[in-house]
């Protein structure tokens, strides 16, 4: 599990755990919001599931230290970049996915589940065109894959959190469907649900 420390990864962790799957973090030594969270808070975060610490830019620690040449069968990443600026964007939602794929290959993972954003669709911003850029690069790998790409909200605007947990979706394509399930649980489905393999799943809020 890649991008555990935010908002939508800390309740994808807490899902994963709770449907009864064996889940390893890999987390920065010093994550979530200004870098408060620190290896003792995050073990307590992630109350079932490892926490392995190191950097996920490095691919080296990203296979010495997260997969530890272990065998997985899945990578759920919600790993973002926290700026948006485009060195940060390409370092993280590109290259830094790009690493993970080619490691979570070697390490046996066959089925990888992506939280993306619904913006990549008109991708004018540095960080619109990396994250769309790595969803190409998923979707050729020749894996079975999950993009989920949730219209936008943000913790602060607390009034629309709730409102935008109650969710339809839609795959695309080709076929579409549709359901009222909060981002995280829904992610969590996505392991060996055969029907949502190699497609984007589209939030859209019902406000």
């Amino acid at each position: 599990m890649l991008g555990a420390t935010g908002t939508i990864g800390q309740a994808t962790v807490r899902a994963l755990v709770a449907r009864g799957h064996e889940v390893v973090c890999f987390v920065r030594p010093r994550a979530g919001v200004g870098g408060q969270l620190q290896a003792a808070d995050m073990a307590r975060l992630f109350s079932g599931a490892v926490v392995r610490v190191g950097d996920v830019q490095d691919p080296v620690s990203l296979a010495r230290d997260g997969f530890q040449g272990e065998r997985f069968d899945a990578l759920v990443s919600c790993l973002a970049s926290r700026t948006g600026v485009p060195k940060d964007a390409w370092a993280i939602d590109h290259q830094a996915h790009v690493h993970a794929l080619g490691i979570a290959r070697q390490a046996g993972v066959s089925q990888v589940v992506l939280l993306s954003a619904i913006c990549v669709q008109k991708p004018l911003l540095a960080f619109q065109q990396a994250k769309l850029a790595f969803e190409q690069v998923l979707i050729e790998s020749g894996l079975t894959y999950s993009i989920v790409r949730p219209t936008a909200f943000f913790k602060s605007l607390s009034g629309q959190i709730r409102p935008s947990w109650h969710a339809s979706v839609a795959t695309t394509p080709p076929n579409p469907c549709w359901c009222s399930t909060p981002p995280p649980s829904f992610m969590t489905r996505r392991p060996h649900r055969p029907p949502a393999a190699r497609r984007c799943l589209i939030f859209m809020p019902t406000w």
